[in-house]
Parts: structure tokens; sequence; C-alpha cells
């Protein structure tokens, strides 16, 4: 396989086996605040089981997500100096 083959393979599998898991939890936690009268979540990884995207495949989520109709924001961080504030990302559909 060569570098061509193997990058063409990675975007192929990021479009769907490799994020299949995550979106799945995702939409789960979607469905959830959705029944709670919510039209966003935050931090849509925190607390997955044991799901860690790496920064390509959540890439790959977002585009998914935005194709489906959600609006996705990545927030930075609103107090630096507060070492128990940091960046975050938003799902929202109202």
């Amino acid at each position: 396989m060569n570098a061509y083959e193997a990058r063409e393979l990675t975007q192929e599998n990021l479009k769907g086996p490799v994020i299949e898991p995550i979106l799945k939890e995702v939409h789960e936690k979607i469905e959830e605040a959705a029944k709670e009268g919510k039209s966003s979540i935050t931090h849509p990884f925190h607390g997955s089981r044991g799901m860690y995207p790496s920064t390509n495949e959540q890439e790959a989520v977002w585009d998914h997500l935005r194709s489906e109709g959600y609006k996705v924001k990545h927030h930075p961080n609103p107090d630096p100096g507060d070492p128990r504030s940091n960046d975050y990302d938003e799902i929202s559909w109202g």
C-alpha cells in the first residue's frame, strides 16, 4: 500500500466505521438532552465509555453532525487563569 492509498483508506473509514460507535454515543446524549427540553449539549465526549477520539475522528464526527443539520461550535477557554476552566465543544439543534 502506498501513501496515497493509505490516505484514501483513512478518509473512507473516517466517514463510516471508525466514527460509528462515537456517533452512536453522541446521538444518545443528544436524545437524552432533547427529552429534557434542552437544545444543545457541551463536552460531547466527556464521560464517554472509554472513547477518546483523535483530532481526525472528532473532525469527522463534527462533519457528519453538520451534515445532519446540527451546529457545532468550539468555545475557547472562558477563564484561562482558572485551572478548572477549559475549552469546550457544543452541539446545538435549536
